[in-house]
């Protein structure tokens, strides 16, 4: 039989710290590690990948790891593309701010995201 212990969790946030050892402590740890290395750059983008659900989680936490911050997301996908939009547009006049939107929407779309 197995004993429960009532021990306090700490939030990331948290001014009190989780008990040493604990999952939570080094949650904590790991997310003040992160924070440190990211710092406050002015300019912050995370770039999200695409294909599996553990894309899907991995993009959950480091949106829950950037809530607060000033940031921008792109999507792998996207961010290939936009750095390829001058040599892909062909014969068109659109530049890549005009047809980022219309461009996400039907990325979102094909993978099942968007709007019905």
């Amino acid at each position: 039989m197995s004993e429960v212990i009532d021990a306090p969790v700490a939030d990331a946030r948290s001014p009190l710290p989780a008990p040493a050892g604990t999952l939570e402590a080094l949650r904590a740890a790991s997310v003040a590690a992160l924070s440190e290395a990211i710092g406050e750059p002015p300019d912050l983008t995370f770039v999200a990948g695409i294909g599996n659900r553990g894309d899907d989680l991995i993009g959950a936490g480091v949106r829950n790891l950037l809530a607060g911050r000033s940031y921008r997301e792109v999507h792998e996908a996207e961010a290939q593309l936009e750095e390829s939009w001058d040599s892909r547009k062909a014969e068109g006049s659109l530049e890549w701010e005009e047809i980022r939107e219309a461009t996400r929407d039907a990325f979102d779309r094909a993978r099942g995201r968007g709007e019905d």
